[in-house]
């Protein structure tokens, strides 16, 4: 008749394999059946956490893991091994299946994993939540005008200006910005300096788009040395390479400003 002998496995790290990790010892175990006893035993495990048990026939054999020991187990179909503390899962991915089309191993938002398959578009990024994505447009974006040292402001004059760092010109489209992307002009943020401050008369402010139509900014009055300037509630559409030019209308003042600086943005989206 054989006789089944239970060896003795304590030098060896590589264990044979378990039917389950488990707290709870089978009600009707067979010779020789092993299991990996968890955290928290019950029964006749108790008082044998994290070791491996087997069973001898008649009671159980418990093996105390030394760190490393490691086996397969069958319930779960993965490798385990011992921490020192616990038996910890250590999976591994058949190359196999890394280099068919199986999507259950992507990276997603909630554990590591391998690049999604390229999507063959050449217009497309992965996105942090995992998934393959047109770049979303510039959806907005603002262009700098700028003017200097206009020694005097004469009565009556248009004064423009828009893209270069020198005084303003009575002649339109000579400081014209080109749009470079379609949408709309949504505000105009500007800001002036005047060295000598002249009387209060009204100035007013317009977009001039294509050297033909004139948008206001805003009409007021120069009451100091600084004075700002701004629409934020403009809705003037512009196409690629269309032009703009910040015009400024004068009045007839008692006392003419003069040393005027004047900069700003224009936002588009």
């Amino acid at each position: 008749m054989a006789q089944y002998r239970v060896p003795d496995l304590d030098a060896f790290s590589w264990q044979n394999p378990v039917i389950s990790e488990t707290n709870n010892p089978p009600g009707s175990p067979a010779k020789g059946n092993r299991y990996a006893v968890s955290d928290t035993p019950t029964g006749a495990w108790v008082g044998h956490a994290f070791t491996i048990a087997t069973y001898t026939g008649s009671g159980w054999l418990f093996a105390v893991p030394m760190t490393g020991w490691a086996f397969w187990d069958i319930g779960a179909s993965y490798y385990k091994y011992y921490s020192g503390s616990a038996w910890m899962a250590m999976k591994m991915v058949e190359l196999s299946l890394v280099l068919t089309d199986v999507v259950s191993r992507d990276v997603s938002i909630s554990a590591h994993g391998f690049c999604p398959k390229a999507p063959n578009d050449a217009s497309k990024f992965l996105r942090g939540d995992a998934s393959w994505a047109v770049p979303a447009a510039v959806a907005n974006y603002a262009l700098a005008v700028v003017a200097l040292n206009l020694a005097a402001l004469a009565d009556g004059n248009t004064y423009y200006f828009g893209s270069k760092a020198v005084a303003p010109s009575v002649t339109a489209g000579r400081a014209r910005i080109f749009i470079p992307k379609a949408g709309a002009i949504k505000a105009v943020y500007l800001h002036a300096y005047f060295g000598t401050v002249g009387t209060t008369e009204n100035v007013s402010f317009y977009v001039r788009k294509n050297d033909t139509t004139d948008t206001l900014i805003e009409t007021l009055s120069i009451d100091g040395g600084d004075l700002s300037i701004f629409n934020t509630s403009l809705n003037i559409a512009v196409a690629v390479n269309d032009s703009i030019e910040i015009k400024m209308v004068c009045p007839t003042w008692s006392t003419n400003p003069a040393n005027m600086a004047i900069g700003g943005s224009v936002y588009i989206e």
